[in-house]
């Protein structure tokens, strides 16, 4: 990352998920940033708490899905896949 300019009118997004199979994990995201000479570091929380992802290896899921009627029922959801390598 890096390099890119944004604007007011033209924002960068990002869209960030958190996987993991067999880990416990608090996890923050510092972004660095610069701004017409000032710079710093922005740290994205949950209200100043770590966000937190916990694995789910060989543990069985489900999921709300749609129902009939607009009722809703748990749906068994099949096993989480491995997530994939940062770069």
């Amino acid at each position: 990352m890096g390099g890119g300019s944004v604007s007011d009118s033209d924002a960068e997004i990002f869209h960030i998920f958190g996987a993991t199979r067999d880990c416990d994990c608090r996890w923050r995201i510092l972004v660095d940033w610069s701004s017409q000479g000032r710079k710093g570091t922005a740290t994205i929380d949950d209200n100043g708490r770590p966000f937190r992802t916990v694995g789910i290896k060989d543990l069985p899921g489900y999921e709300v899905a749609d129902g009939p009627s607009g009722t809703y029922r748990w749906k068994h959801r099949p096993s989480a896949p491995d997530p994939i390598p940062l770069r």
